[in-house]
């Protein structure tokens, strides 16, 4: 319930600061939230897996094109190796 309630909260606290591909933003956090969601319904361990590797996914993105730094695609690289490997464990 919590998700679904901070979603409108997310899109509405973030409307000044994205300017640009604002349908793909959009479409990124709804992928987030998505993902989320999957992972607390599933009841599968492989499932369960691979919803919450497939949070890496819009992660990624947002964070590389929506980074704030000049190194967002290095630290979007990062974020998701490190989470990738450290999640295989």
């Amino acid at each position: 319930m919590l998700i679904i309630i901070l979603t409108p909260i997310i899109l509405l606290s973030s409307y000044k600061s994205i300017n640009q591909l604002v349908k793909s933003y959009v479409l990124f956090i709804w992928g987030l939230i998505l993902g989320c969601i999957a992972v607390f319904l599933v009841l599968d361990l492989l499932l369960f897996y691979i919803c919450f590797e497939s949070i890496l996914i819009p992660m990624f993105f947002l964070i590389g094109i929506y980074g704030g730094r000049n190194r967002k695609v290095h630290a979007a690289y990062e974020f998701f190796l490190y989470t990738l490997i450290g999640s295989l464990f």
